[in-house]
């Protein structure tokens, strides 16, 4: 599969989240430089969620929405204010297609978000190969 408008892969790429699907997944807006702003989903790589089917499932996406509303703009406009850009790193297309495979910051975090959500128990460690893992539910303290 060819990268629409030229997007390379890996890259990274100032970000800003527009929503949140589930634990694992987002719609973020990529700036590409100048005024090519990328609309795309984004699957985190390093991690797998609990499903929203699952127990736990709306609380995890919930959780992820929480740790993302620093990179996610309150109005359209704020969207192209520094403050508001998380880093992105695409790696490549998703297995599934429609989304890419990455790996999300927060501003000033040496950790990126799927290691934060797997720390926090609402995801677990995956590496994208064998079965996927789910998390431990209910969130058994560590």
């Amino acid at each position: 599969m060819t990268s629409p408008l030229g997007a390379a892969f890996p890259r990274t790429y100032p970000c800003v989240v527009v929503s949140v699907h589930d634990a694992d997944t987002a719609k973020v807006f990529l700036d590409r430089g100048g005024d090519d702003w990328w609309l795309t989903n984004l699957r985190l790589h390093g991690c797998a969620g609990r499903e929203l089917k699952d127990p736990g499932g709306p609380e995890a996406r919930d959780y992820l929405t929480g740790l993302l509303t620093r990179i996610r703009p309150p109005s359209l406009a704020d969207m192209f204010r520094p403050k508001w850009q998380g880093q992105c790193e695409s790696l490549k297309y998703d297995k599934y297609g429609g989304r890419i495979l990455g790996r999300l910051w927060l501003p000033d975090s040496p950790l990126d978000v799927s290691t934060l959500m797997v720390r926090a128990g609402f995801a677990a460690y995956w590496d994208g190969t064998g079965q996927q893992p789910k998390p431990d539910w209910p969130i058994i303290a560590r």
